[in-house]
């Protein structure tokens, strides 16, 4: 980017389904199957410098996930964008960004004032959606990673979830999941499993702070990582 162009923004939402059974399939159009518990998001400014931020959940409260929706957009509209690039934003995050407000407000039976913020974001700001032109360019539907890859010649950076001190089993967490527990960086499969615990550790204060606060900075490290191979992608495919 040059200093005459707008900023643009770019936002990733982290989410968990603790309302359905092991095993259950969510509908990934509803977002009364999801919860939100982090957000991260980035801008790139005028000046060509770039920020991110990572929002987290306190608790697994309702108003909890008001807050955090709350705080993310109202990050996104400070920048005053123009554009909003995503991934797959149009089939996921944003649809969970527009519903999971009101079905919050409902049960903290509070009045819902965080839907007409996320609309304006939304309705307010051009979005690119990089999985359209990255399929389109490849002929396949591709996962981030893989569009990544492809497009940039680059990896998304790995998050190595061993490294991190926060006290999860997450290979065994994965087995009992049906998943493969062998790989050592983090995958985007292993995020819902991370969010109920980082909920039970607020909640309960289950574990040590050291476990929390290495969680925190796991998923931190890995959110930064999504957000700065967002705006590669989309610089690939401009």
């Amino acid at each position: 980017m040059t200093g005459s162009e707008p900023p643009v923004v770019t936002i990733d939402i982290e989410t968990m389904s603790p309302t359905l059974d092991t095993g259950q399939r969510p509908n990934f159009q509803n977002p009364r199957d999801f919860e939100i518990f982090t957000i991260n998001v980035g801008a790139i400014d005028p000046d060509g410098s770039q920020s991110t931020a990572v929002f987290f959940r306190e608790d697994s409260s309702p108003e909890s996930e008001l807050a955090v929706i709350e705080s993310a957009v109202e990050w996104c509209l400070e920048k005053n964008p123009d554009v909003v690039y995503s991934y797959n934003g149009e089939s996921f995050d944003f649809i969970h960004l527009a519903g999971r407000p009101s079905l919050a407000a409902q049960e903290a039976h509070v009045e819902d004032t965080v839907s007409p913020l996320v609309a304006e974001f939304l309705q307010g700001t051009k979005s690119i959606d990089l999985k359209k032109p990255i399929w389109t360019k490849f002929g396949a539907a591709l996962s981030f990673e893989d569009a990544v890859s492809r497009a940039t010649g680059q990896p998304v950076p790995r998050t190595m979830w061993q490294e991190f001190d926060h006290g999860i089993p997450l290979a065994k967490e994965r087995a009992e999941a049906g998943l493969n527990p062998s790989p050592p960086e983090l995958r985007p499969s292993d995020i819902p499993i991370l969010g109920e615990y980082y909920l039970s550790y607020c909640d309960a204060k289950k574990g040590s702070t050291t476990a929390l606060e290495e969680l925190e900075r796991m998923l931190t490290h890995y959110g930064n990582n999504d957000i700065a191979a967002q705006f590669d992608l989309a610089q690939a495919v401009a």
